[in-house]
């Protein structure tokens, strides 16, 4: 069964200088935030806001099953991603049902939907925000 206490443990960019520690479950919360921040500066429907801090709270969810990995690492090799991938969207799929289809939904390349951007752009600042 799924503990989501286990996101605590997973500290981000071991492999990198930063400002400070970030666990994945601090990492969630910080891109929730900047999604909800995101939708305030540009007037985004409530429904919209919503399910980008839905999707912000599970967007690196599988990394509770893979760990974190450097993000050079998996883009030099496109193996490692896609085994990486695998082994998320198995997990999630089978461990966590409950928010398979909102992750796939997040993790649909061909149909992006703005909270999914939303996402992507908060994800971007949270890093931002630790790495240096």
């Amino acid at each position: 069964m799924f503990d989501p206490m286990r996101m605590h443990g997973i500290i981000r960019y071991a492999n990198r200088n930063r400002i400070k520690n970030e666990d994945l479950a601090q990492h969630s919360y910080s891109v929730a935030y900047y999604c909800f921040q995101i939708a305030n500066e540009y007037h985004i429907k409530d429904e919209i806001r919503n399910e980008a801090i839905a999707m912000s709270i599970i967007h690196d969810i599988g990394e509770v099953f893979t760990s974190d990995l450097p993000h050079d690492i998996k883009y030099e090799n496109p193996e490692l991603k896609e085994l990486c991938d695998t082994l998320e969207r198995k997990y999630i799929n089978t461990e966590l049902p409950e928010v398979k289809d909102l992750w796939n939904k997040l993790e649909d390349k061909q149909h992006p939907t703005l909270a999914g951007v939303m996402v992507k752009l908060g994800d971007t600042l949270s890093v931002d925000a630790y790495v240096n």
